[in-house]
């Protein structure tokens, strides 16, 4: 969710993340490793971690995955 003080200050931002991404496809840890403003940070880290992904697989097996991730906040 955007957060309202930047919504209302006009403000745009991206955070970006290293996330591990686990054998079942829902994510792990969630590390930022940088973002344009730290009001989007809380908002997008609660997104990423409702996320869902296809589990990666090798020969059948499922297995954890480290995987960036960028979250765009936009106005329209």
């Amino acid at each position: 969710m955007y957060p309202d003080i930047a919504r209302r200050a006009r403000i745009e931002g991206i955070v970006i993340f290293l996330v591990r991404i686990r054998k079942d496809g829902t994510v792990g840890s969630v590390h930022e490793l940088w973002s344009s403003n730290p009001m989007f940070v809380k908002a997008a880290r609660d997104a990423v971690e409702q996320w869902r992904y296809s589990p990666a697989t090798k020969n059948g097996e499922a297995f954890e995955v480290p995987f960036f991730v960028r979250v765009d906040f936009r106005l329209e």
